[in-house]
């Protein structure tokens, strides 16, 4: 049995609320055309990802009512998105790695901790596109697994963020019973 992972992020809520001020709403949108809107800017997402690999970091809701996404950019985000799209719910915003660079750095960064059995059982790792990072999250704070981190650090790419339990709330990391 697996125990999932499980974060509370302040910091989600407050990037949120700076996204919800860029994102141009309407809240006469039916359910089929939040669907719809959801659906489309999915579509959007996957299309970019192939087309604009070189540019395109990602995307996210930016609110909870799904009337926004943001797509980011690690250039010329306004001009790419307008080329595809005119929908004014959809913003572009400035980011620093690239999707394809932050795939990349989550793929070396697994096979980093893969070679410690210590930090495979004490981390988890995921992609966060909304923070234009690489998140190691640590399950428990001890002084053997924030010793081997830190020992780690250098070799991992700059998008890497390493979070500890008082840094996102609490958190578990998957392992075997």
């Amino acid at each position: 049995m697996h125990v999932y992972l499980k974060i509370t992020l302040c910091l989600f809520s407050f990037l949120t609320l700076i996204t919800l001020s860029s994102c141009q709403t309407s809240n006469s949108l039916s359910s089929d055309e939040l669907l719809q809107k959801f659906e489309d800017g999915r579509a959007l997402s996957l299309k970019l990802a192939k087309e604009e690999s070189d540019t395109y970091a990602g995307s996210y809701l930016g609110d909870y009512s799904c009337r926004c996404r943001v797509f980011l950019f690690t250039s010329n985000g306004r001009e790419t998105l307008n080329r595809y799209t005119g929908d004014p719910t959809f913003s572009a915003k400035q980011a620093e790695y690239s999707l394809k660079e932050l795939v990349l750095a989550k793929e070396q960064t697994k096979q980093q901790v893969a070679m410690s059995a210590l930090l495979r059982s004490s981390v988890h790792i995921q992609l966060d596109e909304s923070l234009n990072s690489v998140s190691l999250l640590v399950g428990a704070d001890n002084s053997d697994v924030s010793r081997k981190l830190m020992e780690l650090r250098p070799s991992l790419h700059p998008s890497v963020m390493i979070l500890y339990p008082e840094d996102v709330g609490m958190v578990e990391t998957p392992r075997s019973v």
